[in-house]
């Protein structure tokens, strides 16, 4: 059966891999971007958490670029609750990606507790189906943890990169 990985290990390889050929440039932002997306705020106290993203690559879809970023756990403990994510929007700069809050265009979500997540805000909502299809690539069925087949990767990937085509203004 083989080696499994974790899925924040998915969500790293996903990222090296989606468009690999078609990698513009990477680039490293000036200062990090901080995107909220936990709020445990009340009266008295300000508890919120952020995903922050120091960069990414720009992918070039025909005449449509896109930037895709990978987000990490920033703030206060409401963000305890994610490993990270992998965020795109079309643009080869961090411009716009404020008008993306929460999940909205991650096209993967990885929990503390090491599964997966799939945002139902944006254009990624059409991968909700991938959570049934992990079943087939899960190695540790029934377990809090979840550790999936290296083979993902590749599912995963050819998902993300059909929702960028049809998404790219070429497409539409």
């Amino acid at each position: 059966m083989g080696e499994g990985i974790s899925c924040i290990e998915l969500l790293q390889r996903v990222y090296d891999c989606l468009f690999y050929e078609q990698v513009g440039e990477m680039v490293e932002f000036e200062k990090p971007i901080d995107i909220l997306v936990a709020d445990d705020s009340d009266h008295h106290r300000i508890r919120e958490g952020y995903l922050r993203y120091t960069g990414g690559k720009v992918v070039a879809l025909e005449d449509d670029r896109w930037f895709v970023g990978k987000g990490v756990p920033y703030g206060s403990y409401p963000a305890d609750r994610y490993l990270g994510d992998l965020r795109v929007w079309t643009g080869s700069r961090p411009l716009g990606i404020e008008n993306f809050p929460g999940f909205r265009n991650s096209a993967l979500i990885i929990t503390r507790n090491n599964n997966i997540g799939i945002s139902s805000w944006g254009m990624f909502t059409e991968l909700s189906d991938l959570l049934t299809k992990i079943d087939d690539y899960d190695l540790t069925p029934n377990e809090q943890y979840t550790v999936v087949r290296p083979e993902f990767v590749d599912v995963v990937v050819e998902r993300i990169e059909g929702v960028m085509e049809k998404n790219s203004r070429v497409a539409a």
